[in-house]
């Protein structure tokens, strides 16, 4: 039995579709698996989390402090 070559196509493209939106989907479910973690660390350790982030800088840390730029 013969396969009709646009029915092919369509397959196959769709396959593909299937495969990106697995990547993703396994993207944010590691964010979330990480989320949870610094999360349970955080409440376990009571300021844990917030420890955490008091250490990573503010997007902007540099340029509100004239660091960026050659001003």
């Amino acid at each position: 039995m013969a396969v009709n070559p646009r029915v092919e196509a369509l397959v196959a493209h769709s396959f593909q579709g299937l495969s990106r939106w697995q990547t993703a989907l396994r993207s944010i479910a590691n964010q979330l698996e990480d989320l949870e973690r610094r999360a349970k660390r955080g409440h376990a350790g009571e300021d844990g989390l917030a420890e955490d982030l008091a250490r990573e800088p503010a997007p902007d840390d540099n340029e509100s402090k004239g660091q960026a730029g050659g001003g």
